[in-house]
């Protein structure tokens, strides 16, 4: 009995929630929703999200709009076979595309490179797409609407469409992929068509069927009066405002959060629900035209809002970053911070669509011409997407605001505001004021402070020990030189040490570009892009490079003796960075050297047209969890790849994922060997990797790579990074058969733009916390079970006789064949392993000499060096190696310039620096440093080799005596750095430095205590003297005090008193000696320590 009364009361609150709660509506919202996911992936992830293409896909989806609401297609089909076919359409894209990427291979480049030209192209490729989207959206709200006659139909769509979003983003697509989402979309239009409308929906049509064919007398009156007329004007300037204030609210948030698929949903979802909301509010309304001037106000307020509240907005983001430990709980914050900040746009948006219950159907589609307005919306929108560059972020923002803004104060005056209450009256004339006040809000907009704060690891890591705001921008060195609004977001340039520049966009780190190698050197991973396919590849004469980065990697392939560049890279204003500052600062422009060909064709594009083929194809993809690089970790990319590349050619793309697990190095090594015969993977530092794939099996260890890898040209490219040829053949190297166990030891998807797998994974995994590096190396350097294809003779003797077990990590030394494993070569190796010894056991720095001469001596009196006999400031031999005949003269002409620090002489010890010598460059620059600091004859000479030891020392150096000697030296000789600003950078980088290796230093046994505190006494004083000349120098450096006082207060508490804690530690430790000492003299016998 009981049973049954709750089963009937359940029944009879879902009979009463299904008969006031409009179903059809929302199930058709969810299910666009679903496939405008899916739809998107596919487009974006196909033609890449080129801002030519972007745009004409909004612009068609306008169109669709119009024509939907124009011309209404129930008369030949139902609302749920143009679903169907609109479903049918998106499953079709995996074949659909190749056929429209096949037509691109007979359009000249000239097209192709125009943006203007592309944007017409676009509209081709978009139409059928985004137009029969479109055509679904405004069918489903005009039909639905039509049907159901109810106040909230549209409000439900609304809810509907949002729910389908996130649903889609956040649920269900990064499980089961968007292709299949859309399949469900295509159950759910089936199921709408048989779907029952609710009692009242029912009850709605009943009462109100007489009315729909009736005109209201008033109204069609007021259409022609002037309050109507520039009501009608103003109107459409609300769409054009509206549209340029989505454009530039949507780029404001991508500099606070990575601009990922979730985000660019979250938007779209916030924007969807506004609309919702304010049709909600605007029903059962007689008079609209001052309730829609009222929202276009509350749209212009919220962006006004967003820019005074910004210092607020990026102190909660930074809380939210560094507090929240769950992907969810992250998840739903930006969800929340992305939707209050989007609909209010919806609001305005709401405010353009024509609302009545007394006129029929075909008076409202011509109330206004608001019919035209999708396509406004859509102009403003392309248009404000152009003038970022020319214009500016915040000029475009204060514009937009302000016009919309004026429109709706001018509306409301000419409707006379009839429709709200004297409540409403003055909360709109307080939107206004406060619209009106943007211009006073400009200078919050702050991408540089955005990208320090929230793009930043030491400031995440400060901020949760409890660090003031106002102090994390100054936390270590880098300053910004340059700041300009690029295609996706602002570029900004910095400088750290005051010889490096590092290149963000939207935030996010892009790309590091040393100033002079000879001082500092170039960032590895860099450098190797472009040098391993070049060493690999036997007869590398004809480059491709999709992505221009820095130009670090097409700068490098200009070293190599390369017959032609091709470079593809469609971001203006990247291009004017590298060949600007970039340049200015470097000396250098790859960009002017005859052998380069730039190419304005976005990289995905270019792959799909081109027809000639390539030896070897570099690729610097934005990073792999935002939209913009989404289309280049694609298995459809990768065949474009393999399909322009040369039979032994060789494709290399960086993969940096220090922040990622296994899973999207799985997902994007499986969709390379799905595109290459064979693909392998080199760890160019920790959690960056080098992807590399070939057309030919064999191609990676063709020939003598050894004598490759000693032309003189790649010595000096891989010098400027600190690296000896032979490092190379050492590093984490996982070859095709290793790669494919790692893709089978769980779930491996193929990234297609179809599923869009990587774009919805790869965000998640970014924001979850835990030891991801170690995760993923449990997983690449586990046991291999499938047989190594690449083993040398006496590993392969050792595997089967002592039944070794190999790891899948493994090096190219061990894959290359026994005639080119050299004893020379191992030797080297060797060598390379002595040079890391001789730093680590001399923390101290002054026993470089000691300890590097030493084991120079040692070597050269082994194997190579038979017959070797010692002088008594040089060494003899006979049949001697070449290379340590070298290293004799060097010995020679040092004990030369030792005795007589000459200018003439110590420039005879400068010859041996080049070619790069593990034993000897490193070590000879601090040699020759203290030469010219004996000589006092060339302080800037001086400071060159002093920089140089500092900058190339290897990462565990704990010295701290020579940059001690280089702060000193800038202060003593201020005229050896002329540039102002450049010695601020330079002592603000050297300051840095000394806290690193003095953090290293405290983790290494003390030999001697007197002798470390005398070092920590000389670095305070240098310290203290040095943030004294940087305080002088603010104001040439344009520096502000505050910025000044604020990195004093960071120097002081994370170098200086850190110092004066371990000199305390010390001073106890050496008392402890000296009282032990003195008992060993005052004759006591104390028991010997263990």
């Amino acid at each position: 009995m009981f049973a049954g009364r709750l089963t009937d009361r359940i029944y009879s609150i879902g009979s009463q929630f299904w008969s006031r709660f409009p179903g059809l509506p929302f199930c058709w919202g969810a299910m666009i929703g679903l496939l405008a996911v899916s739809l998107s992936l596919s487009w974006t992830l196909t033609w890449s999200d080129d801002r030519a293409l972007a745009s004409a896909a909004v612009v068609m989806f306008a169109c669709g709009v119009v024509g939907g609401t124009r011309v209404s297609l129930s008369r030949f089909f139902s609302l749920s076979e143009l679903a169907v076919m609109a479903c049918t359409w998106t499953l079709l894209q995996p074949w659909l595309n190749p056929l429209l990427e096949s037509l691109l291979w007979y359009l000249p480049s000239s097209v192709l490179s125009t943006e203007l030209l592309r944007f017409g192209m676009g509209l081709i490729l978009a139409a059928p797409t985004w137009l029969l989207a479109g055509w679904l959206c405004a069918s489903v709200v005009s039909d639905v609407s039509a049907q159901s006659h109810s106040e909230s139909s549209l409000a439900a769509i609304s809810a509907g469409v949002v729910l389908g979003l996130f649903a889609t983003t956040f649920v269900m697509a990064p499980w089961i992929g968007a292709w299949t989402c859309v399949a469900i979309a295509a159950v759910l239009a089936i199921a709408a068509r048989f779907l029952p409308a609710s009692s009242a929906t029912e009850a709605a049509s009943i009462s109100q069927e007489p009315a729909t064919n009736t005109v209201n007398v008033d109204e069609t009156a007021a259409i022609k009066s002037p309050g109507n007329m520039i009501f009608v004007i103003g109107q459409s300037v609300a769409a054009l405002a509206l549209g340029g204030l989505i454009a530039v609210i949507l780029r404001l948030m991508s500099q606070l959060m990575p601009d990922t698929v979730q985000v660019t949903f979250a938007e779209w979802g916030g924007l969807v629900a506004g609309i919702g909301l304010g049709q909600w509010v605007r029903n059962n309304r007689s008079r609209l035209q001052a309730r829609s001037a009222s929202l276009w106000i509350i749209a212009a307020c919220s962006s006004a809002l967003l820019l005074a509240a910004m210092p607020v907005i990026v102190g909660m983001t930074l809380n939210a970053t560094t507090t929240l430990t769950s992907v969810f709980l992250q998840m739903t914050f930006r969800s929340i911070l992305l939707i209050l900040a989007t609909a209010p746009l919806g609001f305005g948006l709401s405010g353009l669509i024509p609302v009545s219950k007394t006129t029929s159907e075909n008076h409202q589609k011509n109330v206004a011409g608001w019919w035209l307005l999708p396509l406004l919306v859509a102009a403003g929108f392309v248009a404000t997407q152009l003038g970022f560059e020319s214009f500016g972020f915040v000029s475009l923002l204060t514009l937009c605001t302000l016009v919309l803004v004026a429109t709706g104060i001018v509306t409301l005056f000419a409707t006379r505001h009839e429709g709200l209450s004297r409540w409403g009256m003055i909360g709109v004339s307080c939107c206004s004021a406060f619209g009106l006040s943007v211009p006073l809000w400009q200078a919050n907009h702050n991408p540089v402070i955005t990208a320090k704060l929230l793009f930043s690891t030491p400031s995440f890591v400060a901020h949760r020990a409890g660090w003031e705001s106002r102090l994390l921008p100054m936390l270590d060195d880098a300053r910004a030189i340059d700041v300009r609004e690029g295609v996706r977001g602002p570029l900004t340039v910095w400088r750290s040490h005051g010889l490096e520049l590092h290149l963000r966009e939207s935030g996010i780190p892009k790309s590091v570009v040393t100033a002079n190698p000879e001082t500092h050197p170039q960032f590895a991973p860099e450098v190797l892009q472009a040098v391993f396919p070049l060493v690999l590849s036997q007869n590398p004469n004809r480059v491709l490079i999709l992505g221009a980065s820095s130009g670090v990697p097409l700068a490098t392939c200009l070293k190599f003796p390369v017959q032609d560049v091709t470079c593809m890279e469609n971001d203006g204003p990247l291009v004017q960075v590298i060949r600007g500052p970039i340049a200015r600062e470097t000396g250098h422009d790859p960009f002017q050297d005859e052998r380069v060909q730039l190419v304005t064709i976005p990289p995905t594009i270019a792959v799909m047209s081109m027809t000639e083929t390539f030896d070897v194809i570099l690729s610097s993809p934005p990073a792999s969890s935002i939209v913009a690089g989404g289309a280049m970790f694609t298995a459809n990319h990768y065949r474009n790849i393999a399909r322009v590349m040369a039979p032994e050619g060789i494709f290399c793309q960086r993969f940096p994922c220090v922040d990622y697990g296994i899973d999207p190095m799985r997902i994007v090594v499986q969709s390379m060997r799905q595109a290459f015969t064979e693909v392998i993977a080199i760890e160019s530092s920790a959690g960056e990797f080098l992807l590399l794939g070939t057309n030919t099996a064999g191609t990676f260890v063709a020939g003598d790579l050894p004598t490759r890898l000693q032309g003189n040209h790649v010595r000096k490219v891989l010098a400027s990074s600190g690296l000896d040829w032979s490092a190379l053949l050492n590093y984490p190297a996982y070859d095709d058969a290793a790669l494919g166990e790692i893709c089978a030891s769980g779930r491996a998807w193929t990234n297609a733009p179809s599923n869009g797998i990587l774009a919805l994974r790869a965000p998640v995994e970014l924001m979850r916390w835990g030891a991801k590096l170690n995760e993923l190396h449990q997983v690449l350097d586990a046991r291999r079970t499938s047989q190594a294809p690449y083993l040398n003779k006496e590993l392969e003797a050792k595997v089967a006789q002592e039944g070794v077990h190999l790891s899948r990590k493994s090096r190219l030394l061990e894959w290359m064949d026994d005639r080119y494993v050299s004893p020379d070569l191992l030797r080297r190796l060797a060598e390379l392993v002595t040079q890391q010894k001789v730093v680590r056991e001399n923390p101290d720095g002054e026993f470089y000499s000691w300890g590097y001469r030493t084991a120079l001596r040692e070597q050269l009196q082994s194997k190579r060096a038979s017959g070797v006999q010692k002088a008594s400031h040089s060494m003899t031999a006979e049949a001697v190696h070449p290379e340590d005949q070298r290293r004799q003269d060097y010995f020679v002409a040092l004990g030369q310039a030792a005795s007589n620090p000459m200018t003439e002489r110590i420039a005879a010890v400068t010859v041996f620096l080049k070619p790069f010598d593990p034993m000897v460059s490193y070590f000879a620059h601090l040699e020759i440093a203290d030469l010219y600091a004996k000589g006092k004859s060339d302080p800037a000479a001086e400071l060159t080799h002093r920089l140089h030891s500092v900058y190339f020392s290897p990462v565990a150096d704990g010295s701290t005596r020579n940059i001690v000697t280089t702060l000193e030296l800038i202060i003593q000789h201020p005229e050896v750095i002329p540039d102002a600003a450049q010695r601020f950078d330079i002592l603000n980088g050297l300051l840095q430095t000394l806290r690193t290796h003095w953090e290293t230093r405290q983790s290494f046994a003390v030999k001697s205590p007197r002798r470390r505190l005398a070092e920590i006494e000389r670095s305070l004083v240098a310290i203290d003297k040095t943030v004294e000349v940087m305080s002088g120098l603010c104001g040439e450096a344009g520096v502000s005090t505050d910025d000044m006082d604020q990195r004093k207060l960071v120097i002081d508490r994370l170098l200086t008193r850190p110092l004066h804690a371990y000199r305390g530690q010390l001073q106890q430790l050496a008392a402890k000696n000296e009282s032990r000492t003195r008992a060993i003299m005052d004759g006591e016998n104390p028991q010997p320590q263990k």
